[in-house]
């Protein structure tokens, strides 16, 4: 732990991709800060720039996405929030990897007007939303 931290932090995403013909092209991610903020930036690989797919692109290639989250960042727990692959033809692979939380109310044995709020997670990959129902 530093003596007086201010914020500065390198954080480092590493991923693997392939692409069956054209190759990975644009690629674009999140970060979630504990505030809730979301900040987009690009990954600037090797092939960002290309035309074309310059090396085998069927090839599982690992990246590494080095940031540096500048003095004054929000303290707390950061979160890679989603990231979009494209290939150089332009086709889309989007990741969300935000929690999706769902809060059902429950009526209380001894009242039926007291409600209790239970917390339950959802992995199915659905886009995040939160979801309300009295059971």
């Amino acid at each position: 732990q530093p003596d007086a931290p201010n914020g500065e932090t390198v954080v480092s995403i590493t991923y693997r991709a392939r692409d069956d013909k054209s190759g990975l092209g644009k690629v674009n991610y999140r970060l979630l800060d504990p505030q809730g903020t979301s900040h987009f930036e690009y990954h600037y690989h090797g092939n960002f720039y290309t035309t074309f797919f310059d090396g085998d692109p069927a090839a599982w290639t690992t990246y590494t996405i080095s940031v540096v989250l500048p003095v004054g960042s929000a303290p707390g727990t950061w979160g890679l929030e989603s990231i979009e692959l494209s290939d150089k033809v332009d086709n889309k692979l989007s990741n969300s990897f935000v929690e999706n939380v769902h809060f059902a109310v429950e009526a209380d044995d001894d009242n039926d007007a007291g409600r209790r709020l239970q917390r339950t997670h959802d992995t199915s990959g659905i886009a995040p939303q939160m979801r309300f129902s009295v059971l």
